[in-house]
Protein backbone atom coordinates (compact mmCIF):
# COMPACT_ATOMS: atom_id res chain seq x y z
CA UNK A 1 0.00 0.00 0.00
CA UNK A 2 2.86 2.38 0.71
CA UNK A 3 6.54 2.25 1.13
CA UNK A 4 7.50 1.43 4.70
CA UNK A 5 10.63 2.96 6.08
CA UNK A 6 12.13 1.53 9.24
CA UNK A 7 13.37 4.65 11.00
CA UNK A 8 11.51 7.60 9.60
CA UNK A 9 9.70 8.65 12.79
CA UNK A 10 11.83 11.77 12.92
CA UNK A 11 11.12 12.88 9.35
CA UNK A 12 9.14 16.12 9.83
CA UNK A 13 6.67 15.63 6.95
CA UNK A 14 5.82 12.07 7.89
CA UNK A 15 5.25 12.88 11.55
CA UNK A 16 3.20 15.97 10.65
CA UNK A 17 1.00 13.88 8.34
CA UNK A 18 0.41 11.28 11.04
CA UNK A 19 -0.34 13.94 13.62
CA UNK A 20 -2.81 15.66 11.29
CA UNK A 21 -4.58 12.40 10.53
CA UNK A 22 -4.84 11.43 14.19
CA UNK A 23 -6.07 14.90 15.17
CA UNK A 24 -8.76 14.95 12.44
CA UNK A 25 -9.82 11.36 13.17
CA UNK A 26 -10.19 12.07 16.88
CA UNK A 27 -12.09 15.29 16.13
CA UNK A 28 -14.64 13.26 14.16
CA UNK A 29 -15.00 10.84 17.06
CA UNK A 30 -13.89 7.84 15.02
CA UNK A 31 -11.75 5.07 16.40
CA UNK A 32 -8.86 3.88 14.27
CA UNK A 33 -10.81 0.71 13.43
CA UNK A 34 -13.97 2.63 12.53
CA UNK A 35 -12.08 5.00 10.29
CA UNK A 36 -10.22 2.19 8.57
CA UNK A 37 -13.45 0.31 7.88
CA UNK A 38 -15.29 3.42 6.70
CA UNK A 39 -12.47 4.44 4.32
CA UNK A 40 -11.65 0.93 3.10
CA UNK A 41 -8.13 0.96 4.52
CA UNK A 42 -6.43 -1.65 6.69
CA UNK A 43 -6.50 -0.51 10.33
CA UNK A 44 -2.90 -1.71 10.69
CA UNK A 45 -1.80 0.43 7.75
CA UNK A 46 -3.75 3.41 9.05
CA UNK A 47 -2.21 3.08 12.51
CA UNK A 48 1.27 2.94 11.04
CA UNK A 49 0.48 5.94 8.90
CA UNK A 50 -0.63 7.90 11.97
CA UNK A 51 2.57 6.91 13.77
CA UNK A 52 4.67 8.13 10.84
CA UNK A 53 5.96 4.69 9.88
CA UNK A 54 5.17 5.10 6.19
CA UNK A 55 7.26 7.65 4.33
CA UNK A 56 5.29 7.53 1.08
CA UNK A 57 1.62 6.60 1.38
CA UNK A 58 -0.08 6.02 -1.95
CA UNK A 59 -2.11 8.80 -3.58
CA UNK A 60 -5.14 6.48 -3.64
CA UNK A 61 -5.04 6.03 0.14
CA UNK A 62 -4.48 9.75 0.66
CA UNK A 63 -7.48 10.46 -1.57
CA UNK A 64 -9.72 8.23 0.53
CA UNK A 65 -8.50 9.87 3.72
CA UNK A 66 -8.91 13.39 2.32
CA UNK A 67 -12.51 12.72 1.28
CA UNK A 68 -13.38 10.99 4.54
CA UNK A 69 -11.81 13.55 6.86
CA UNK A 70 -12.68 16.53 4.64
CA UNK A 71 -9.06 17.59 4.32
CA UNK A 72 -7.61 19.13 1.16
CA UNK A 73 -5.88 16.41 -0.83
CA UNK A 74 -3.14 18.84 -1.83
CA UNK A 75 -2.31 19.31 1.88
CA UNK A 76 -1.92 15.57 2.39
CA UNK A 77 0.19 15.34 -0.76
CA UNK A 78 2.44 18.14 0.45
CA UNK A 79 2.90 16.51 3.86
CA UNK A 80 3.74 13.24 2.08
CA UNK A 81 6.26 14.83 -0.26
CA UNK A 82 4.12 14.27 -3.35
CA UNK A 83 4.45 17.10 -5.83
CA UNK A 84 1.70 17.85 -8.28
CA UNK A 85 2.53 18.85 -11.84
CA UNK A 86 1.92 22.52 -12.43
CA UNK A 87 2.32 22.52 -16.20
CA UNK A 88 0.41 20.71 -18.89
CA UNK A 89 2.38 18.61 -21.36
CA UNK A 90 3.29 20.00 -24.76
CA UNK A 91 0.77 19.45 -27.52
CA UNK A 92 2.53 16.51 -29.21
CA UNK A 93 2.93 14.39 -26.05
CA UNK A 94 -0.62 15.27 -25.04
CA UNK A 95 -1.99 14.08 -28.39
CA UNK A 96 0.03 10.85 -28.20
CA UNK A 97 -1.29 10.15 -24.70
CA UNK A 98 -4.88 11.11 -25.48
CA UNK A 99 -5.05 9.44 -28.89
CA UNK A 100 -2.58 6.53 -29.00
CA UNK A 101 -4.42 5.05 -31.98
CA UNK A 102 -3.91 8.10 -34.20
CA UNK A 103 -1.24 7.79 -36.91
CA UNK A 104 2.10 9.38 -36.06
CA UNK A 105 1.88 11.55 -39.16
CA UNK A 106 -1.39 13.13 -37.96
CA UNK A 107 0.08 13.93 -34.55
CA UNK A 108 3.25 15.34 -36.13
CA UNK A 109 1.26 17.55 -38.50
CA UNK A 110 -0.97 18.84 -35.70
CA UNK A 111 2.05 19.51 -33.50
CA UNK A 112 3.81 21.34 -36.35
CA UNK A 113 0.72 23.42 -37.04
CA UNK A 114 0.45 24.31 -33.37
CA UNK A 115 4.10 25.43 -33.41
CA UNK A 116 3.40 27.50 -36.55
CA UNK A 117 0.46 29.25 -34.87
CA UNK A 118 2.48 29.93 -31.72
CA UNK A 119 5.19 31.54 -33.83
CA UNK A 120 2.74 33.45 -36.03
CA UNK A 121 0.96 35.02 -33.06
CA UNK A 122 4.07 35.33 -30.83
CA UNK A 123 2.64 32.98 -28.20
CA UNK A 124 4.70 31.21 -25.58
Amino acid sequence: MGQKKASNRHEPGVVALGDLLRMRREATGLSLTQMAKEFGISHTYLGRLERGEYAHPTPVILGRIARGLQVHLADLYALSGITLPTDLPDFGPYLRAKHPDWPKLVITELDDYCAFLKHKYSLH
